[in-house]
């Protein structure tokens, strides 16, 4: 039984990488999806998607919009309700990276990173939320990074990026109080996307070297188009299927695992990535 069925899915930045694995694996489990690209040159990418989706059985839209400006993020969700009307499941997925060191860093480029990945969390969850709050249902899932946690030398601006949407989601999830909206966010160990196609492979080194990630032999063989490892995939729909989402209300466990981890959110499965990215592996995905 599919565990999506007839809900409606937006996933910014879901034209590659670990996005497009989301779309397409969220189409397998029912969803109609939104695939959002921020330009031009990814709108053959997003075409790609939305065979992928079509071949599921569900409806695929491809929306250009660079969700980390008002217009762009308005533009999204109202292309979202006019093919829909409505938005039952957000994934905030939209992000870039570059390294640098801190003295290097153009405040051009750190005021870009935190715009594409925080300002666009923001900008889009506060767009979609009285809806689901007036429907009493929403599913909110935002990506981290277990880099946030960890850190990673000539990543400042993207690990403060990823930190602050662990905050971010933190005290949205208490705010939510007791409607049936939930927001929740997961935190991938590093994976090779095109979104790091640019990084220098001594960069790479130093990150697996400083935050003790493993990386598994590549293997002959493309993997499938579409593709996204099964624990991601596992972990976006154990947050957004009904079944296991309803006990989160912004409470706080101060005891067992959670606790021990830092103060958690309570759930059966918890939220803010505590559960996400176990292993840390530099994992190979597949350019959309």
């Amino acid at each position: 039984m599919a565990r999506l069925g007839s809900k409606v899915a937006v996933i910014t930045g879901s034209s590659s990488g670990i996005g497009r694995g989301v779309a397409v694996a969220f189409a397998r489990e029912g969803a109609d999806v939104v695939v959002n690209f921020p330009g031009s040159r990814e709108q053959p990418d997003a075409a790609a998607v939305l065979a992928d989706i079509a071949e599921t059985g569900r409806i695929g839209i491809a929306v250009e919009a660079d969700v980390s400006t008002e217009a762009g993020a308005q533009a999204l969700v109202d292309a979202a309700h006019e093919r829909f009307g409505r938005i039952d499941i957000l994934v905030n997925n939209a992000g870039v990276a570059h390294s640098a060191a801190v003295e290097d860093i153009p405040v051009a480029d750190w005021d870009r990173l935190i715009a594409v990945h925080v300002r666009s969390v923001f900008l889009v969850t506060r767009l979609v939320l009285p809806g689901m709050y007036a429907r009493d249902y929403g599913r909110i899932v935002n990506t981290a990074s277990q880099l946030a946690y960890k850190g990673a030398p000539g990543f400042a601006h993207y690990t403060a990026a990823k930190g602050a949407i662990l905050s971010f989601t933190r005290s949205l999830a208490l705010e939510i109080g007791q409607r049936n909206v939930n927001v929740n966010c997961v935190a991938p160990g590093a994976t090779r996307t095109p979104m790091l196609a640019d990084v220098p492979a001594e960069v790479l080194e130093a990150i697996r070297q400083c935050a003790g990630l493993r990386v598994p032999r590549l293997r002959r063989g493309a993997p499938r188009p579409g593709a996204v490892p099964e624990p991601e995939r596992r972990r976006r729909l154990s947050l957004i299927g009904d079944r296991t989402l309803g006990s989160w209300r912004g409470r706080i466990d101060r005891s067992g695992p959670a606790a021990r981890a830092g103060r958690r959110l309570s759930a059966e499965w918890t939220p803010c990535g505590l559960a996400a990215g176990r292993g840390g592996l530099l994992r190979d995905h597949p350019k959309a």
